[in-house]
């Protein structure tokens, strides 16, 4: 019988969790560019300090990493475990996306389609931690909290400056139009795929492909996407690979889920 109360129980959990949510924090950190753009926005009087954001998104990932790596240990079953590691991709990918669309693109207007999205993903995650421990599920209650909180700044600040329109720094578009973005996506679908690996641990036959295609494929997917819309603007183009990336990860999400 595993010993829960064991420190090597937890270490490896904890490193992890620890691990993911600093990229996650990273990522969306990179992507907050505070521009002269974001300066003259019209904001509510009732906005927090800038200076206190870091510090409450730093307390929520660190919560949430202390419950998702909780919720892992206690668990001890693999369908809830996959559950729980798909549904943490989802609504780490849609965090970092809130950051591009709001300060990369400067357009608060998807940025608020977007978090609303980020809202949809935090309940089922409390719902399946609730059955496995109400206090891995209470640590991701300030997590909801803070992200209802600003959906209604976003949203107002959406009303004060509206309408938007794509306008790039040089520089961006110089990126986009540039390899380098590819290299960044198969480096990330690779870094994702040695996390699952570390996760799930090796097969007697090694890793199966299905451990690093779905994401390679998303991966790529969404870099074309976000050249279309924002170089091209080939709005049917990004339909497109946008429906070819969220076909990739539920046939990769589902066969977790069967296996």
């Amino acid at each position: 019988m595993t010993d829960l109360y064991g420190p090597r129980v937890w270490i490896k959990p904890l490193a992890i969790a620890a691990l993911w949510v600093f990229c996650v924090g990273a990522l969306a950190g990179a992507a907050t560019i505070i521009t002269p753009w974001y300066a003259a926005l019209a904001k509510p009087s009732w906005q927090p300090p800038a200076a206190l954001f870091g510090p409450v998104w730093t307390v929520i990932y660190a919560l949430c990493a202390f419950g998702g790596a909780r919720a892992w240990v206690l668990s001890q079953n693999a369908k809830e475990r996959r559950a729980l590691l798909i549904l943490s991709l989802i609504t780490s990918v849609l965090n970092v996306l809130w950051s591009v669309f709001f300060f990369v693109l400067k357009r608060p207007d998807w940025a608020f389609v977007e978090i609303c999205l980020l809202w949809l993903s935090i309940p089922p995650i409390l719902y399946l931690l609730m059955g496995i421990d109400r206090i891995s599920a209470l640590c991701f209650v300030p997590y909801l909290l803070w992200t209802s909180f600003a959906a209604v700044l976003n949203h107002t600040i959406s009303g004060l400056n509206g309408p938007f329109s794509l306008d790039l720094d040089p520089k961006i578009q110089a990126f986009f139009y540039s390899g380098m973005i590819f290299e960044m996506v198969v480096v990330l679908a690779l870094i994702e795929g040695v996390v699952l690996t570390l996760l799930y641990g090796y097969n007697r036959k090694g890793i199966h492909p299905y451990q690093l295609w779905p994401s390679l494929g998303a991966g790529i997917s969404l870099m074309m996407a976000v050249r279309a819309a924002v170089v091209d603007a080939h709005w049917s183009v990004l339909t497109f690979w946008f429906i070819c990336s969220l076909i990739c990860h539920t046939i990769d999400g589902l066969s977790r889920w069967r296996r």
